[in-house]
């Protein structure tokens, strides 16, 4: 009696596919080359990494995924806009395929004053300068910098919000900024005050569409 054994288990494996945006489920395909892989299997895809906002990616994890031919398809959902190396498992050790991937981020979905801005010394009714020019950051849902994707160059406005002590007091220069890698530097903002008197409360609103962030009780200084 002869006993043949036949190697089922495919030679290698690739993952492909394109993974454009965070939190856009995407479907990869992996193909299996050599013994093709025909039936379920289990799939298990790592690599991912969370979002700053600790936000985790959504993988298989010991998914039954159906071959045909060699070929079957997983959907992921990555939520961080930085380079990551997927990697997926079939079976536990059959095979294993890796995939570079490096998603944008998402629409802005909030704003930050990552540098606040100051308001510089009064010189009596005249415009003065801010001291410190404001620098706002676009993140999307999930706390990535919009340095990438839709929102990267999206314009963010200047305002004051609501009234000023004492009355009056007003905004000049640029008070409209489009964003680069979803950052927006704002240059050359001054403000007027109302009357010839310090700013004791200006509250300012930063806007991109509906999404606002507020800086609150600035004041000039003598």
């Amino acid at each position: 009696n002869v006993t043949v054994t036949l190697n089922t288990a495919p030679t290698t494996a690739s993952l492909s596919g394109t993974v454009a945006t965070v939190g856009t489920a995407t479907n990869l395909t992996i193909t299996t080359f050599g013994n093709q892989l025909n039936g379920t299997y289990a799939v298990t895809i790592t690599g991912g990494t969370n979002a700053p906002d600790t936000t985790a990616p959504t993988l298989p994890v010991a998914q039954n995924v159906t071959f045909n031919n060699g070929v079957a398809t997983v959907s992921v959902t990555l939520t961080n806009a930085a380079a990551q190396n997927l990697v997926a498992t079939i079976d536990g050790t059959i095979v294993t395929a890796a995939l570079a991937v490096n998603p944008a981020a998402g629409a802005c979905a909030s704003l930050t004053a990552t540098t606040p801005p100051v308001l510089g010394v009064r010189a009596g009714i005249a415009a003065v300068d801010m001291a410190t020019q404001p620098v706002i950051t676009l993140k999307d849902q999930y706390g990535n910098t919009c340095a990438t994707g839709a929102s990267a160059t999206d314009a963010v406005t200047l305002a004051i919000n609501g009234a000023t002590t004492p009355a009056g007091a007003t905004l000049g220069g640029t008070l409209t900024v489009n964003a680069v890698n979803g950052v927006a530097t704002f240059a050359g903002v001054n403000v007027t005050p109302g009357s010839d008197a310090q700013i004791t409360d200006l509250d300012l609103r930063f806007s991109s569409g509906a999404v606002t962030v507020d800086v609150n009780d600035l004041s000039t200084s003598a």
